[in-house]
């Protein structure tokens, strides 16, 4: 059987510029559409700190972890600096649609940029940003898409990377 490349779409911008807000309504959208969203999360934060039991467990040298309670779980496992979203996704097996990332500027995946003033524009220097997403007027080639419509965007991804209904 062969497994259809599921498409990885981030979305970026500056700490703080609603990215999360934004990725909300997106997933939303798509949940609509009945379609399967994987939500992938960047972080700079540690997740395992100090002694709580999850650090010790992998410190005695388990990996991976699980973190299991009544109604979620959490599977934490080692990675390097070179991991691949997809060979994760492919290794756990896991079956979507769509993967919806947050961060990862510095990916090769495509990118949609929610555009802010809090800093330089990604946009500028970054050829794997396909749309921006801003309530301002930007000055760009790229499709921009007002926030509060996540079906328009929905739409875009859809035409322009799946062949998702």
């Amino acid at each position: 059987m062969v497994k259809k490349k599921v498409p990885v779409v981030s979305v970026v911008g500056w700490s703080k510029s609603g990215k999360t807000s934004f990725l909300e309504r997106l997933i939303q959208a798509a949940k609509k559409r009945k379609m399967r969203v994987v939500a992938v999360k960047h972080t700079h934060h540690k997740i395992e700190e100090g002694k709580k039991d999850t650090a010790r467990l992998r410190e005695a040298g388990a990996d991976p972890v699980l973190l299991v309670s009544k109604d979620l779980f959490i599977l934490t496992k080692k990675i390097g600096d070179d991991f691949e979203i997809e060979k994760i996704l492919e290794d756990l097996a896991i079956d979507a649609d769509i993967v919806f990332a947050e961060g990862f500027k510095k990916s090769r995946w495509p990118k949609i940029e929610v555009y802010s003033e809090r800093g330089e524009p990604l946009f500028k220097k970054d050829p794997n940003i396909v749309a921006l997403i801003s309530e301002k007027p930007v000055i760009s080639e790229l499709p921009i898409f007002d926030p509060k419509n996540p079906e328009e965007v929905l739409e875009f991804i859809i035409r322009r990377f799946s062949s998702v209904p």
